[in-house]
């Protein structure tokens, strides 16, 4: 495994001096960014929006906090800088 911060693991696969038949050909030959991009636009687009939701999430845990976190018998998100005008 690759040395990353993240849950998920991450390898690398070298493929050298690899051949196949002809029939195992996707897509047309001198082709292959589309079909690159045909299967990793719709993964942008969940990452995206994976990303999207755990932002919203995090925003409504922070939220929370500084509504029932006090310091001094106020909630800290009262105080400047916390709260802004």
């Amino acid at each position: 495994p690759m040395e990353i911060v993240s849950p998920e693991f991450q390898f690398q696969v070298f493929l050298d001096e690899v051949r196949l038949p002809a029939d195992a050909l996707v897509g047309s030959e001198d082709a292959a960014i589309a079909q690159l991009f045909a299967g990793l636009n719709p993964g942008r687009i969940m990452g995206a929006a994976s990303a999207v939701g755990m932002g919203r999430f995090a925003l409504d845990k922070a939220v929370d906090y500084v509504k029932t976190r006090q310091v001094w018998k106020t909630p800290i998100g009262a105080h400047q800088g916390l709260s802004h005008p």
